[in-house]
């Protein structure tokens, strides 16, 4: 660089020219005061399935089913989806004369909100929305029709008292039939724990 002091007499020399190279943690936001990112929690949707199809006979007190159940914590809260089909024959198809229940144990209640939707026959949909804060509230319902088969989903929130436990899918004939009832292999309850 020309000294510019001797073609201008009377100023000032400037400074060099340094080159430059930005960092990374040059660019980095300036933080906030008093505020720091919430971490989130890994949530994970749970799979329980039916494997095999089970019948219930001759029994409409409503009992767990041999593979349709899950854990809670106490005073934690979940969300659960389910799907369950019944039909009384091999194709799945008619429910029987028996007809069926279905509802769920739990083993204590803070609060649960539910709603389901149940497709019978060919294609009559009917639904129901519940909450509550006992265990009145979970998802239950039943069907007597001999000539219906049915498919079920069900979506809830349980928040789950200060006792831990199971929560038992509970099913069995509405009406006492000999002929059997069928919780058909396929049907399966999500839960993912979000507290």
């Amino acid at each position: 660089m020309a000294d510019l002091t001797q073609l201008f007499p009377g100023i000032q020399q400037p400074e060099p020219i340094i080159p430059h190279t930005t960092q990374r943690s040059d660019l980095s936001p300036t933080p906030i005061p008093g505020y720091a990112p919430v971490p989130q929690p890994a949530f994970t949707w749970i799979t329980v399935a039916k494997t095999v199809t089970e019948s219930r006979t001759s029994n409409t007190t409503p009992a767990n089913d041999a593979e349709l159940f899950f854990p809670v914590k106490a005073n934690s809260r979940y969300t659960i989806r389910a799907f369950l089909f019944f039909g009384g024959n091999d194709s799945g198809g008619s429910a029987t004369a028996g007809g069926y229940k279905y509802t769920f144990s739990v083993p204590s209640v803070t609060y649960i909100r539910n709603n389901w939707y149940n497709a019978h026959g060919n294609s009559v949909w009917r639904y129901q929305c519940d909450d509550g804060s006992d265990s009145t509230h979970v998802p239950a319902d039943n069907n007597n029709s001999a000539n219906t088969r049915e498919a079920i989903y069900i979506h809830w929130l349980y928040t789950v008292g200060s006792t831990a436990g199971i929560v038992y899918l509970q099913w069995s004939q509405n009406n006492s039939s000999a002929t059997p009832m069928k919780l058909w292999a396929g049907a399966y309850i999500d839960y993912m724990e979000i507290t």
